[in-house]
């Protein structure tokens, strides 16, 4: 394989990509407050939900967004997408890195030879 057709394959990996977005999901079960409701009691299954939320840093502090089930597989998608984009990112910096040492060596070969 040439030296950087790796790297050219990495990239057309990335342009195969949906939108990626920053951030997890999160499924919480949260109880109303109210005394009489099922909530109340300390079992798990008698809270509320599950209400799902989008988490991520906006600004340098956390934000969330409240999703709805119907969002959640489309927003799943995405930060998988995200994940997948940061592997590829990283192949191709560490081909980049291997194909700057060999370049290196090659330049040091070539000037030893001369000499």
């Amino acid at each position: 394989m040439p030296l950087d057709a790796k790297y050219h394959k990495l990239k057309q990996e990335i342009t195969r990509l949906d939108m990626a977005i920053l951030g997890t999901l999160r499924r919480v079960y949260l109880r109303c407050g109210k005394a009489s409701c099922r909530c109340a009691s300390r079992r798990k299954l008698e809270k509320h939900g599950p209400y799902f939320f989008w988490d991520r840093k906006a600004n340098g502090q956390l934000a969330s967004l409240t999703l709805g089930k119907e969002d959640l597989p489309q927003f799943q998608r995405w930060i998988k997408n995200r994940q997948k984009l940061e592997r590829i990112v990283g192949k191709m910096l560490q081909r980049g890195s291997q194909i700057a040492s060999q370049l290196r060596k090659s330049k040091r070969h070539r000037l030893n030879q001369k000499n």
